[in-house]
C-alpha cells in the first residue's frame, strides 16, 4: 500500500512540475462523472455517460487572462465601447504599461439544463448558456488605462499596429443528440453533436492602426490610411460609461434577440479497452464503470455566427486629434469623445456577421493505475478564428494537464496552468467534486500574486447515477 501510494504521489508531482493551461468548460469536463457539462466540452458525452439523467441548476465559469489589468470577478460588462471591460487596480507593473497588451475574458453561465442518457447507444441534452466574451489584441496599455481611469501626468508615444478589440455578448439554446457508433471488446466510439440557436445581445467592435503622443495636458491621435480605424456597436445605447454588474443580473439581457443565428458544436469519443481495464461482471451495469485505459476524443464547437441588421459602421479618420486630458471623461469614452468632432467619421449602415470563437479541442485521458481512480488528462484548444478576422471573437490557445482522483461521489483535480498566447506565465489550480456540487479555480496561484489569469467556476447539479448492479 504505501509502495502504491508512493508511485502515484511520484506521478502526480512529475506531471504537476509542466507547464500547462487552463481548464475551461465549467472547470472538470473531462471527469468521467461530469454530465451535462461534459457535454459542453464534447457532444458525443451525452451517450455512454455515468449518469441515466443529470440536471444542471446552475453554472458559473469565468477565465480571465491579461498582460495588463484584470477582469473583475464574477461581473459582466454590459455596455463595452471597444476601450473598457478591464479593472487597472491590480496587474499594473510599470514595465507592461508602455506595451500593447493582450488580454482575453469569457463569462459562461449555463442555466437549467439538462441530459438524458435513455438508451445504451444513444443520449440527448438541452442546453442553455448565457455567454460574453472579449478579446483585445495590440492596444497599448498606457492608452487602455488612460481611457478608463483618467490621464495623469505622464508623457509618452505610442504606434500601435492594427489592434483589434471584440465583445459580444449571446445567448444560446442546443438541442443535443449522441449515438455509440462502435462497441466491441477493444474499441468503443461514440459521435455527437449539438445544433444551436444564438440570440445576439450585443457586439462591438474597434479595429484598425492607431498612433498618438501625450505631451502631458493633451492626447493627439492620428490613424493610417492603409488599416483604416473602424468602429462598431450593435447595440442603440451605445455610450461610452461602463456598466459592470453581477453576472446573475445580467444572464437574461444576452436573450434580448438583436441579432441571431444557427450553428453548434460536433465531436468524437474514442475508448481503448484492454482486458486488464474492461472487467466487467454478469451483475454490473457495464456503462456505470470505467472500461478504458485510454480516450481520445476532438471536438469543434462554437460553429456558427450571429446576424446583427441595420447597424452603423463608422470609419475614423484623424490627423492630430487632441484630446485635452483634464478635460476628458471617461464615462464618455473614446468613440463618443472623437464623435463630438463629426468631420472624422465616415458612417455606413448595413449587416454585420460576428463568428463565434470557433475552437479545435483535442484530449487525452489515462489511467494510471488499472484497478484504481487516478487519471491524468491532456487537453489542447486551439482557436480557429484569428485575432486579424472582422467581426470575430478569437479563442485562446491553450493545453491543460490536469492530474485528478474520481469516485462516484468525489473527484479532486489539480491542474498546472501555461498560456500559450497571452502571458507565457505558469499557475496552478485546484477543483473539487462532492455528489451535486462543484467548486474550483484553474488559475488559483496567480490570483493570489500577479493576477495576470485567473478561473473561477462552481456548479449545482442534480445527479441521477446509473445503477452499479443490474
Amino acid at each position: 500500500m504505501h509502495t502504491k501510494f508512493s508511485v502515484v504521489s511520484l506521478v502526480f508531482l512529475s506531471w504537476s512540475t509542466l507547464c500547462f493551461a487552463q481548464t475551461t468548460h465549467h472547470g472538470f469536463a473531462f471527469d468521467n462523472y461530469s454530465g451535462i457539462y461534459g457535454v459542453v466540452a464534447n457532444p458525443a458525452n451525452s451517450v455512454d455517460s455515468k449518469y441515466r439523467i443529470h440536471v444542471n441548476v446552475l453554472s458559473f465559469n469565468q477565465l480571465g487572462v491579461s498582460q495588463f489589468g484584470s477582469l473583475t470577478n464574477f461581473e459582466v460588462e454590459t455596455t463595452p465601447n471597444g476601450f473598457n471591460g478591464l479593472d487597472f487596480s491590480q496587474n499594473n507593473d510599470e514595465a507592461n504599461r508602455v506595451k500593447e497588451g493582450y488580454s482575453y475574458g469569457h463569462t459562461d453561465v449555463l442555466l437549467p439544463s439538462v441530459s438524458w442518457n435513455f438508451h445504451e447507444n444513444f443520449g440527448i441534452g438541452l442546453l442553455l448558456r448565457s455567454r460574453t466574451l472579449y478579446d483585445y489584441h495590440n492596444v497599448n496599455n498606457t492608452l487602455l488605462e488612460g481611457l478608463n481611469d483618467g490621464f495623469e501626468d505622464r508623457e509618452y508615444t505610442f504606434q500601435s499596429s492594427v489592434l483589434n478589440n471584440t465583445a459580444h455578448s449571446w445567448g444560446e439554446v442546443g438541442l443535443n443528440l449522441s449515438a455509440v457508433l462502435i462497441n466491441s471488446n477493444y474499441h468503443f466510439v461514440k459521435f455527437g453533436g449539438t445544433f444551436k440557436y444564438f440570440f445576439g445581445n450585443r457586439a462591438v467592435e474597434v479595429r484598425g492602426a492607431l498612433q498618438g503622443s501625450d505631451n502631458g495636458t493633451a492626447l493627439s491621435l492620428t490613424t493610417d490610411s492603409e488599416n483604416p480605424f473602424i468602429s462598431l456597436n450593435t447595440a442603440s445605447n451605445a455610450n461610452g460609461e461602463s456598466d459592470s454588474k453581477l453576472f446573475l443580473n445580467s444572464v437574461l439581457d444576452n436573450f434580448s434577440g438583436e441579432g441571431s443565428g444557427i450553428g453548434g458544436d460536433i465531436g468524437f469519443v474514442y475508448e481503448w479497452r484492454p482486458r486488464e481495464t474492461n472487467r466487467v461482471d454478469v451483475r454490473s451495469n457495464s456503462s456505470a464503470v470505467n472500461k478504458y485505459k485510454l480516450k481520445v476524443s476532438a471536438s469543434v464547437l462554437d460553429i456558427g455566427t450571429i446576424a446583427y441588421k441595420d447597424v452603423q459602421q463608422n470609419t475614423i479618420s484623424l490627423s492630430g486629434f487632441e484630446i485635452v486630458k483634464n478635460s476628458y471623461l471617461p464615462e464618455t469614452g473614446l468613440i463618443r469623445t472623437i464623435q463630438a468632432s463629426p468631420e472624422n467619421f465616415s458612417p455606413a449602415l448595413g449587416e454585420a456577421d460576428f463568428l463565434l470563437p470557433r475552437s479545435l479541442n483535442l484530449n487525452l485521458d489515462y489511467i494510471i493505475l488499472n484497478n484504481n481512480n487516478y487519471y491524468i488528462n491532456i487537453n489542447y484548444i486551439k482557436g480557429l478564428t484569428k485575432s486579424t478576422d472582422a467581426f470575430a471573437n478569437s479563442q485562446m490557445d491553450l493545453v491543460t494537464v490536469t492530474p485528478r482522483y474520481e469516485t462516484r461521489k468525489f473527484s479532486v483535480y489539480l491542474p498546472v496552468n501555461f498560456d500559450l498566447e497571452a502571458t507565457g506565465g505558469i499557475s496552478a489550480g485546484l477543483g473539487v467534486r462532492y455528489g451535486p456540487v462543484t467548486i474550483g479555480a484553474a488559475a488559483l496561484s496567480s490570483m493570489f500574486t500577479d493576477r495576470k489569469a485567473h478561473h473561477l467556476y462552481f456548479g449545482l447539479s442534480v445527479p441521477l447515477m446509473k445503477d452499479l448492479y443490474r
